[in-house]
């Protein structure tokens, strides 16, 4: 079952909702830069890229090749 799929051409507005979304402030106040994060099932990998990008030590997990293949290509 496929919950979620995403195309490449929305790659870069994905990164950018990431600012946008009510998860960040939440993100930013219980967890310290530094922190080591792991995103399960992270599609993607917004997160992964927009919390390493600032200062998170994260890794994203995804389990569709498909979506690993793409985000590659990316």
């Amino acid at each position: 079952m496929i919950i979620f799929k995403w195309q490449e051409s929305e790659m870069q507005a994905l990164l950018e909702s990431c600012e946008r979304d009510e998860a960040t402030p939440i993100i930013e106040r219980h967890f310290p830069k530094g922190s080591r994060l792991l995103e399960a099932g992270c599609g993607s990998g917004r997160w992964v890229r927009f919390l390493h990008d600032r200062g998170y030590a994260i890794r994203g997990l995804e389990y569709s090749a498909e979506t690993v293949a793409m985000v590659k290509e990316h």
